[in-house]
């Protein structure tokens, strides 16, 4: 059967994709491949009604819109934020927010064991002083695209799925409220100044505010503009204008899709954050493992909180409760056990070092290697890519104990798997934000054994699971 756009088909979804939408797999023709629809905003089990709206040129896939759920899951919900498209909105940032949070699990988890990633569950923040448990106002760092609305005007939000233009984000519930207050203040500030939003080289170019970043630790905020060029209105009014924000920064815009752009310049205030990197003075963070807490290794006093310095422009992981405890597991044994002291380590994508300094506590001599050079030099490192400093190590001979990597998205990818192999490590334990990506790394991994899996829920009602792998090299015997 041929499906053509604007055709209105009824779909059993059978599973979640990597995004969060809802997959239906059709009954293949007898001459052809089998074909699946892509529908935001179904979930597994549901019965749903969608328009094909666009079809794969490359792939036997065809996108659809939901129109009416026909049979919805028991544990469907309406969302609570009004921004949501589920609730007359029209942001799809958070792809789960319409299930119940522990349904939401349930699709992490259905998602890890069909990539053959065997985790017991998904472990997340239960916090006994937060109304939603922790799972809204989690989002201590955010960005947002400046666009123009159906009226000219400048607006704050972010891009939605199928590439159907931007959606307006005032009022996110998933963004801490300092941050949510900053945003909303920018979109107003910049607005009654005539700002305009930066296009993109496809677009012509020019315009002046392109994107912004925010963080928080909860107290104070910093932010970061994306603009297109060095006389830009917006990196010269609104860090005098707009109310609540501690710390200002820019970025110039390039011709590509980086939203994070060179030429940073700090405009005003605060320019770094503290960030505590273990649970001690960390509200419902757990501790970390027993023991590990109270070593002391490179002048850190025994069983004393460790808090690093943020700069503005660099990566800050977005849930920070998570995060420690993510970190916490990253490194520690697999089973949850202190490691034991070790005389050098190094830490791939060290970002803003919170895993390098935990690392200190127990190794003698700790590597950090990142690319970004606002977080390298805050670091006291030169910006170096994971790559190339795997393959200097092996040419001067110097294999660490233990390898730690929170690689991007994209995972180490073959080539850096081939430089960590040779390089040999007895231990690699790995932090990733992308299941598909882990998966073909550790299936790049020859020599090292699959220990153990932690999945961890940063980012309530999205598709993102964080997850913690631990390997040792097989001839050193490690047990699973």
């Amino acid at each position: 059967m041929t499906h053509t756009i604007g055709q209105k088909l009824d779909l059993n979804i059978s599973y979640s994709d990597e995004d969060g939408c809802g997959v239906a797999e059709l009954q293949a023709p007898a001459d052809g491949a089998s074909l699946v629809v892509v529908v935001p905003g179904a979930f597994p089990n549901e019965q749903v009604r969608a328009r094909i709206v666009a079809r794969s040129r490359h792939h036997p896939r065809m996108f659809g819109q939901l129109v009416e759920v026909l049979q919805p899951s028991p544990s469907r919900r309406d969302p609570p934020c009004t921004a949501h498209s589920a609730a007359g909105g029209r942001c799809d940032g958070c792809a789960l927010m319409a299930l119940s949070p522990p349904a939401q699990r349930q699709v992490h988890l259905q998602r890890l064991r069909s990539l053959g990633l065997t985790v017991e569950r998904i472990e997340f923040l239960d916090d006994p002083l937060s109304e939603d448990g922790g799972a809204l106002s989690y989002r201590h760092a955010a960005k947002r695209l400046a666009f123009a609305d159906g009226r000219g005007r400048l607006r704050l939000g972010s891009w939605r799925r199928g590439g159907t233009g931007c959606a307006p984000m005032a009022g996110c519930l998933v963004d801490h409220p300092k941050i949510r207050s900053t945003f909303e203040h920018i979109e107003k500030v910049a607005g009654a100044l005539g700002v305009s939003p930066g296009r993109s080289a496809q677009e012509g170019g020019g315009g002046d505010l392109c994107a912004v970043w925010a963080m928080t630790d909860g107290d104070a905020v910093l932010v970061s503009l994306l603009v297109r060029g060095e006389d830009s209105t917006a990196a010269r009014e609104l860090p005098v204008l707009v109310p609540g924000v501690d710390g200002w920064a820019r970025a110039i815009a390039g011709q590509g899709n980086d939203l994070r752009g060179g030429d940073w310049q700090p405009l005003r205030g605060l320019q770094a954050l503290p960030l505590a990197v273990d649970g001690a003075n960390a509200p419902g963070a757990e501790p970390l493992p027993a023991g590990l807490a109270a070593t002391a290794a490179s002048g850190t006093e025994p069983g004393a909180a460790l808090t690093i310095s943020v700069p503005n422009g660099a990566f800050l992981q977005p849930n920070p409760v998570m995060a420690r405890r993510a970190w916490a597991a990253l490194v520690a044994d697999y089973s949850g056990a202190p490691l034991p002291a070790m005389d050098f380590a190094v830490d791939l994508f060290a970002g803003a070092g919170a895993t390098t300094a935990l690392l200190r506590r127990i190794a003698s001599e700790v590597l950090p290697v990142e690319a970004a050079p606002a977080a390298a030099a805050a670091l006291g490192v030169p910006p170096r890519r994971a790559l190339d400093a795997v393959q200097a190590l092996c040419a001067e001979g110097r294999t660490p104990a233990l390898i730690v990597a929170n690689p991007p998205r994209a995972g180490l990818g073959p080539a850096l798997c081939d430089a960590i192999v040779a390089l040999g490590p007895r231990r690699l334990h790995l932090m990733s934000c992308n299941p598909m990506t882990l998966r073909q790394d550790l299936d790049s991994l020859p020599g090292y054994q699959l220990l153990g899996l932690r999945a961890f829920d940063t980012l309530p009602q999205t598709a993102h699971v964080e997850v913690v792998a631990h390997l040792a090299r097989v001839e050193d015997g490690f047990a699973a």
